[in-house]
């Protein structure tokens, strides 16, 4: 997945909705600061004033008919309280003497800073409304989703990003429903009601925070007057990508970082080879190519593919783009594979474009040059693709499993497995099995042999 440059995290942290409200909270606690009650809280003038200032949603007052409710405490005001101790946590503002004061410090903070501050703290602070310990039983379950829900919902919003896909909100209200259920089989009859109203919490949060945007929501009315939002697509902003990488791998979760195709290495280039889609791949590894002298593009990416490591299907996939990509310059860079961990592809690549025969390599380096393609036909395609390619006579077949076994490869044995298996000629089907056996009595022959001294 590639990541947004740095002017775009600027762009889109700097446009975080809690972030301009947090700047006008900011400017509102300007020295010499806010008076706060004795308890600790703002006094009801200014919350009433923030309320309109901040534009939370809070409602200070209700009248309805003959019910009346007048604001008491300015923590009666839920978003309001939250913004405040975001603020504190990530040192916006602070408590002086009786006052809330502004930081002086905040004003030098860059917009992606700032918003790696403030999700830190709203995440320690936990994004969930808390009034689970007042429910028996469910004050657990609220721990865990406040410890491990940001982390697993933004892991959960990279991956459907990489497939370019929104997310939707349900997957993800259901995401943590499954994790909770997995710790507290049965915590609470409302357990699963309650984390779908936390998990919905947390992604409206992140939203304001603008880790994420949300869309298409529905809100329905209840009996009771309660709106509730449902459904939703939720997408990770360009500055909420780094963010949901940093909180993912604190959960031990890796995320592939695709780097810039004009900047990046060969092995960056070519490590990227079955983890990105095919098409996407071959236009990066072709912007790479267009930024290198040719000779120079060709002895790079070939250079990755000398490691013993290097998997055969990354192997096979950057020969077969080669030629296309750097043209005269691919063949001596092949050449270097050659009698190399990757000999058998090195073979087949030179034999394809006639610059070798099959007189020159030998009948013994020809067969395995077909084990390894092969091998990688079963990795990709599976049994049925391998045995489809097995083409020919049941006899010529069976001529070629006879030779195939005495190729010590790592993809021998899987292959003479899945002819064994899957093969629908009995007869070929059976010389596999009996290949198989002599295969792997020869491999551990030659295993336990002394060497000579």
């Amino acid at each position: 997945m590639r990541h947004p440059d740095s002017q775009q995290r600027a762009e889109s942290a700097a446009a975080a909705p809690a972030l301009e409200q947090l700047r006008r909270l900011w400017e509102h606690c300007a020295a010499p600061g806010r008076p706060m009650t004795e308890k600790g809280n703002l006094r009801l003038a200014d919350g009433r004033h923030l309320v309109e200032l901040l534009e939370t949603g809070d409602i200070p007052d209700v009248e309805d008919g003959d019910y009346r409710r007048t604001l008491r405490s300015a923590d009666e005001l839920p978003l309001l309280s939250w913004l405040v101790a975001v603020a504190l946590e990530a040192g916006v503002l602070r408590r002086y003497r009786g006052r809330l004061v502004a930081v002086a410090r905040w004003a030098e903070v860059g917009p992606t800073d700032a918003l790696d501050r403030l999700v830190d703290a709203a995440v320690e602070l936990g994004l969930a409304d808390h009034n689970a310990p007042d429910i028996p039983g469910l004050a657990p379950v609220l721990d865990l989703l406040d410890d491990g829900g940001p982390g697993r919902l933004l892991a959960e919003l990279l991956e459907w990003r990489a497939a370019g896909k929104p997310t939707p909100v349900e997957e993800l209200e259901e995401l943590l429903c499954e994790g909770s259920h997995q710790v507290f089989p049965r915590a609470h009859p409302l357990q699963e009601t309650m984390v779908h109203s936390w998990a919905r919490r947390h992604v409206e949060r992140l939203a304001a925070l603008g880790v994420l945007t949300v869309r298409d929501v529905a809100y329905e009315t209840d009996e009771w007057e309660f709106t509730e939002a449902e459904g939703g697509l939720a997408e990770l902003t360009p500055a909420g990508v780094a963010v949901a990488v940093r909180l993912a791998e604190e959960l031990g979760i890796t995320v592939l970082a695709q780097p810039d195709p004009a900047t990046a290495s060969a092995a960056g280039i070519v490590e990227l080879v079955g983890r990105v889609p095919l098409e996407q791949w071959q236009a990066d590894v072709a912007v790479w190519v267009q930024h290198r002298d040719g000779q120079l593009a060709a002895q790079q990416l070939v250079a990755t593919l000398s490691d013993p490591a290097q998997p055969g299907f990354v192997v096979l996939t950057m020969l077969t783009e080669l030629e296309q990509l750097v043209g005269e310059h691919a063949r001596p860079a092949v050449e270097t594979l050659l009698e190399g961990p990757h000999d058998g592809f090195a073979v087949g690549w030179l034999i394809n474009v006639g610059a070798l025969t099959p007189e020159d390599v030998g009948q013994e380096r020809m067969v395995a040059s077909g084990v390894d393609t092969l091998a990688v036909t079963l990795e990709v395609g599976g049994p049925e693709e391998l045995v489809a390619l097995f083409g020919g006579e049941p006899a010529d077949q069976i001529a070629l499993l006879e030779q195939l076994w005495r190729v010590e490869r790592p993809g021998t044995q899987p292959i003479l497995e899945a002819v064994g298996a899957h093969h629908p000629d009995r007869a070929v089907a059976k010389t596999a099995r009996k290949c198989l056996l002599r295969h792997r009595s020869r491999v551990a022959n030659n295993r336990s042999s002394p060497r000579s001294s």
